[in-house]
């Protein structure tokens, strides 16, 4: 963390628990996530590193509403 740190242009400090669970919520797909922490199953990798909202496309010939509306 110091060497990021200092030759990054980072500037909040981190631990290595929050690295792992960057690589866990930011993979393509829970079995890349999987893969990736070595968990035995995609259940355990769901429960507890897959963080992001899922976000679905508005479907055609629906609009979005402003909140201020």
């Amino acid at each position: 963390m110091k060497k990021a740190l200092a030759e990054t242009k980072l500037s909040v400090s981190f631990t290595e628990h929050d690295l792992r669970a960057k690589v866990g919520s930011d993979a393509e797909t829970d079995e890349d996530a999987q893969r990736q922490l070595d968990h035995a199953s995609v259940q355990m990798t769901r429960k507890v590193y897959r963080r992001k909202a899922v976000t679905m496309p508005v479907a055609k010939g629906f609009k979005i509403k402003n909140r201020e509306d």
